[in-house]
């Protein structure tokens, strides 16, 4: 853990060329008080997922990217275990790259709670699910009722 970084925002991708855009944009459009990284591992994708990552190579001090040139799904040393392995941030959050946020206050409300509730290590929050057209289909994920556990 770096002290210096507050949160690390694990992308994961695979065959997401619809859609890393919006998620890679949801992350840079954050508002924090405190310093992040991005960190963002392809499973070797077979459309043009890499390509489009790789229009914001060195345009962000603190995005990283491993594209692999080899599939790692189920393997022990997955994209999602080493993204989590490589971050450094005091609080770890993982975003899948067909995912977007919505709120450009998402991490800096969830730090700001964790920060003053020392007694918690996590938090969540329902998700919209969106179809092809990215519109609400009724539907949220999880279906969980329970404020707090």
């Amino acid at each position: 853990m770096d002290k210096s970084i507050k949160v690390s925002i694990c992308i994961i991708t695979f065959n997401h060329a619809d859609y890393v855009k919006l998620t890679v944009d949801s992350v840079l459009a954050q508002k924090v008080n405190f310093p992040i990284e991005i960190l963002i591992a392809d499973d070797c994708s077979t459309d043009n997922t890499q390509e489009i990552l790789r229009t914001y190579e060195g345009k962000h001090p603190n995005l990283r990217m491993n594209l692999h040139k080899v599939n790692l799904w189920g393997k022990p040393d997955s994209c999602s275990w080493l993204l989590h392995k490589e971050a450094r941030g005091e609080y770890i959050i993982t975003l899948e790259g067909d995912d977007f946020w919505l709120d450009p206050y998402k991490l800096q409300k969830q730090a700001d709670f964790l920060d003053s509730h020392k007694d918690f290590i996590a938090v969540a929050h329902p998700c919209l699910v969106v179809g092809d057209d990215s519109k609400p289909n009724g539907e949220t994920y999880p279906d969980c009722q329970d404020e707090e556990y």
